[in-house]
């Protein structure tokens, strides 16, 4: 069986988010529904409700 990405490592994703590149998302991560992530974003631990949108930065809860 192949892994999901999409809840690989702990980490997941809602529907009809965008996730840009150069964008790394650590274990405990929670992204909502249409959301907008990076790119050059870090999240850890970090909850993002739905539609957000995160750019350049990092965010450890």
């Amino acid at each position: 069986m192949k892994p999901d990405p999409v809840r690989s490592l702990d980490v997941e994703i809602g529907r009809d988010t965008v996730i840009y590149p150069c964008t790394y998302l650590a274990a405990g991560t929670r992204i909502g529904k249409n959301c907008s992530i990076g790119p050059f974003a870090y999240l850890k631990n970090a909850r993002i409700g739905d539609g957000e949108t995160v750019r350049f930065g990092k965010r450890e809860d």
